[in-house]
């Protein structure tokens, strides 16, 4: 048996009852039966409907709006049988090919702490390849921080175990920030972020992360300072829902004013749960959270225009261009966000151009990011002088935009071809272009729109040290 005394842990909740996740869990199950670990995987859980015929390391039928991974996998590592003395744990959308399990032995005789991938291929859900990144432990600009992990049980048993009080998810980057955090390595993009994260939560929050911090230290400490490796073998991703809709960044945000000793309870062997105060007070914003994640949606292939009072703001070109693009991508859609009806000449055009079924005109909207969470690009047509926000909050939210290049602050924005793409002002056929460049291709939507968050953080940061 290729991973005898080794545990494979399958953290699994689903609060807000996603249809997809029941079927991203079987095809993780049967992956590793194919792969010959069958019985050495147990699940560990909260909610009312136990996945039937797996093994339950722990599980517990009731499941607050949190993020309660960290807790569970806590929580079965230090419950399983004694005759095993490594966790590997990995995420439900995760599925492993035949050769992992002896690559994840051999990598378990080089380090105590493995992170069990090489690469992690991902697959969108509608069956089609959207991008590939590489584990943290390569050398290779933002390496992936979570997905699959492996331990000494005496983590969990000596050691602090897994940080559990990021109840909006990201625990998978904080153990990897406690792992490499004084170690030398290319991935260096994580860094910075970790320490958004840190400032975007309570001072109680902090605090616990920092005792768990040097606790982890300490047990590293008793390792001899063995560096943590990859697995040499790949695994598939499915994803599932808009993936700017996770808000990675933002989210801690919702921890801002969280005290654990008032806020939670933690009843023993149990998930967390919320006290009156915690309903109260934290519970809403979470329980928001993982409703507008839309872990259901298809990836919605929809592009977002934001106009002015009225208004035009280019959009008479963006409709042109909107000509040239829809009658050979019928499933895309145009949606306008503007305040009051479209001017008549703008709604003539449109009709008389045979695009009514592919337009919707969407009204104002007061909070520009819940519109720019419901599209794959962004379509920034204005040429005035006015600086461009839209622009800025669609970048931060990971989705790839075009624009009209007009401006000297929207070129410090812009990079074309890398973070987003440019088209000459008026230039509908050009815009077109542009365009249908991100509407076919999902991958570079998904590569681009990564590199506009990255770039929409430097320019934050340039105006905050400013």
């Amino acid at each position: 048996m290729p991973l005898s005394g080794t545990a494979i842990v399958i953290p699994y909740f689903n609060p807000v009852g996603y249809r997809s996740h029941p079927r991203k869990l079987a095809r993780c199950l049967a992956a590793f039966d194919r792969a010959g670990v069958a019985d050495q995987v147990f699940l560990t859980g909260a909610g009312t409907e136990r996945p039937p015929g797996a093994n339950i390391a722990f599980w517990d039928d009731e499941c607050p709006f949190m993020w309660h991974k960290e807790r569970l996998i806590n929580l079965a590592a230090r419950s399983l049988p004694p005759r095993f003395t490594r966790v590997v744990w990995v995420d439900s959308d995760v599925l492993v090919a035949a050769d992992w399990g002896d690559a994840v032995a051999d990598a378990f005789e080089r380090a105590p702490v493995i992170q069990c991938f090489r690469r992690a291929h991902y697959s969108t859900s509608e069956g089609e390849s959207s991008r590939s990144r590489v584990s943290s432990m390569h050398g290779r600009f933002d390496g992936i921080m979570g997905v699959a992990w492996g331990a000494s049980r005496s983590l969990f048993t000596d050691g602090p175990g897994l940080f559990e009080l990021a109840l909006v998810g990201g625990g998978d980057s904080i153990f990897t920030w406690g792992l490499l955090h004084n170690v030398p390595t290319p991935n260096a993009p994580w860094r910075s972020r970790h320490r958004m994260v840190l400032d975007s939560w309570s001072p109680a929050v902090a605090a616990a992360h920092d005792r768990w911090l040097a606790e982890l230290q300490r047990w590293l400490s008793g390792l001899g300072g063995v560096r943590p490796v990859a697995v040499e073998a790949d695994v598939e991703i499915l994803e599932h829902g808009p993936l700017h809709a996770r808000e990675y960044d933002l989210r801690h945000g919702l921890l801002a004013e969280l005290v654990p000793e008032r806020h939670l309870r933690a009843d023993g062997e149990r998930v967390f749960s919320w006290t009156p105060a915690g309903l109260a007070a934290i519970e809403p914003g979470i329980r928001d959270y993982f409703h507008r994640r839309r872990e259901d949606d298809p990836s919605e292939k929809a592009v977002v225009a934001i106009g002015g009072p009225g208004g035009d703001d280019g959009l008479g070109v963006l409709v042109d261009a909107w000509a040239k693009v829809s009658p050979f991508r019928p499933d895309w859609r145009l949606k306008i966000y503007a305040a009051g009806p479209p001017e008549a000449a703008l709604g003539a055009r449109w009709i008389g151009l045979g695009l009514a079924g592919t337009i919707d005109w969407m009204g104002q909207s007061a909070d520009a990011t819940s519109a720019l969470r419901n599209c794959a690009v962004f379509a920034r047509t204005s040429c005035g002088a006015e600086f461009p926000l839209e622009l800025l909050q669609a970048m931060s939210c990971s989705v790839p935009c075009v624009a009209v290049a007009c401006g000297a602050e929207l070129r410090e924005l812009i990079h074309d071809g890398e973070d987003g793409l440019l088209a000459r002002p008026g230039d509908g056929s050009g815009l077109a272009r542009q365009l249908g460049r991100l509407m076919d291709d999902g991958q570079l939507r998904r590569a681009m729109g990564d590199r506009a968050r990255r770039s929409a953080q430097r320019y934050v940061r340039r105006g905050s040290a400013t």
